[in-house]
This record gives structure tokens, sequence and C-alpha cells, in this order.
């Protein structure tokens, strides 16, 4: 008897406990692949990723991190924002105001204000993207991005997705940036 108690709890925590298994609903639009490219060493610049859910519940993003592999430093989060449905590319020129930062360039996209605790909703809503505002590399230096991990929650279960996807820039060398891509295992 004890031992079917155990394991009724255990299957009862799996399906409705704290800690969700896998990326969970959370679906971002950069799963695998490359970028790379040549970017000012002056301005900064977006990274843009599209952002779902898969499931019936809004998921909420709790934190976002931009990871890289030791080899060049990662991209240097300045701020984010959640931006409307766009074709504008992974990457974008911004202008910064005083309401936070602007695409630029002829994209259509508009803010839709903060990232962090913005319910995303299901399947059926409306695609939104997650704007990071990156610092550019140092002059002569390149960053390189190897994964992008968010935590997120649905409700009182808590999830940690990570999309691997490897992007390097380079302050004005494009070779140079699709080299560290090609190092990178991509």
């Amino acid at each position: 008897m004890p031992i079917i108690v155990a394991v009724l709890a255990v299957g009862a925590f799996l399906q409705w406990g704290p800690i969700g298994l896998g990326n969970g609903p959370l679906r971002m639009g950069m799963l695998g692949g490359a970028e790379f490219g040549g970017v000012s060493s002056r301005l900064p610049v977006a990274l843009l990723t599209p952002i779902g859910n898969q499931g019936d519940s809004p998921v909420v993003i709790d934190g976002v991190q931009l990871l890289g592999n030791g080899s060049f430093p990662a991209p240097h989060v300045l701020a984010m924002e959640t931006m409307s449905s766009t074709d504008c590319g992974d990457f974008f020129p911004i202008r910064t105001t005083a309401a936070g930062f602007v695409l630029t360039g002829g994209c259509d996209s508009r803010p839709l204000g903060r990232l962090y605790s913005r319910p995303v909703g299901n399947e059926n809503s409306a695609n939104v993207f997650a704007a990071f505002e990156v610092s550019p590399p140092a002059r002569g230096g390149c960053w390189l991005m190897t994964r992008i991990v968010i935590r997120y929650h649905v409700g009182i279960r808590h999830y940690v997705a990570t999309d691997p996807f490897v992007v390097a820039w380079c302050a004005g060398s494009v070779s140079r940036a699709q080299r560290i891509t090609s190092a990178s295992g991509m």
C-alpha cells in the first residue's frame, strides 16, 4: 500500500507540480541554425526571435539569457521588449527613444511593451517577437551567441526552454563572423 501511495504522489507531482519537464509549451523561432554578420562598432542593434505558445494557458516570461561558449564574449543585452509580428529578419538596426527602442529602416513591427511578466497566448493567438537591444562588439572585436535560455511559467509550473542557435557578429567583418560561426559547430 505505501508503494502505491508513493507512486501516485510522484505521478501527481509530475502532472501538476511546480517544475515542468523539458522546454514545455513555449516555442521559439530560432530552433537550430546559424547566422553571422558585420555590424558597426558604435551603434546597438536588435536581435529578434519569434516566441509562441503551443499550450492552452498563457505562458509568462520570467527571464531571458543570451549565452555564448566562452571563445568570444556573448552579446550584452541593453534592453528587451516585445514586438508585434514582423517579417524584418533576425537582426535589425534600432533607434533609441525616450519610450525604449524601435526598429528602423522600413520594419513595420511596433513595440508592445516589456518582455518580462507578459503573458503570451496560446497557439491561436498572434505571434510576438522578443526583441533584444544588444551592444555592438568593440572595434575590431566579435561576439558569439550559441543559445537563448528563457525561464517562464504556466500557472504554477516553471520551465526553462533552451534554443540552440549560433550567432556571430563582428565589428565590420562579415568574413570573420562567418569563420567564427563555422568553427562553433553550425
